[in-house]
């Protein structure tokens, strides 16, 4: 079977987005050339919050449930989301905005001037340290990584908790 013209043409732009979503991450570090070279080798990057997102570190039910919620709203565009298996987290990258309060167990990343807060990155499609992409950075070339909406995110963590809570689970 032959892919059409279209089906090529819209992998090779996913692929240039997610190559420049990982440009865009790496230059957030001090020394992107280092980043690249470790993801090459298969390694985990601590890339800096604050300056070009924060980060929402959330338990894993409540942020696989908030991560469905946010996938069936269309209008709601998630960003970079990142599971981690060994801490049983999900980690959504939001824009940097004013604080929103996104509930008393999620985990705000959010670099202030003197924080050392970071998000440990992954390279795409491999589970390293149990980490691992559920939505990798995508970005047009030169252009920021579209984050989530704190406000959507914090509207889908709302909804999540109200069906854990139905169904008999609790929400972390």
């Amino acid at each position: 079977m032959t892919a059409s013209p279209t089906a090529a043409g819209e992998r090779a732009a996913r692929s240039v987005g997610l190559v420049e979503g990982m440009r865009w991450l790496a230059g957030l570090t001090r020394r992107p050339d280092t980043a690249w070279s470790a993801w090459q080798a298969g390694r985990l990057v601590s890339v800096p919050a604050g300056a070009g997102f924060v980060a929402a570190r959330v338990p894993r039910q409540l942020g696989l449930a908030a991560h469905r919620i946010l996938q069936e709203d269309h209008r709601a565009f998630a960003g970079p989301v990142l599971r981690d298996h060994e801490l049983e987290t999900v980690e959504f990258f939001m824009a940097p905005s004013p604080a929103v309060w996104l509930g008393s167990d999620v985990l705000r990343l959010d670099g202030g001037r003197r924080s050392t807060a970071t998000v440990a990155c992954p390279p795409l499609g491999q589970r390293i340290d149990g980490r691992l992409w559920l939505i990798p950075p995508h970005a047009a070339p030169g252009a920021a990584v579209q984050c989530t909406d704190p406000h959507r995110l914090a509207r889908a963590l709302t909804l999540a908790r109200g069906r854990l809570h139905a169904a008999g689970y609790p929400a972390s």
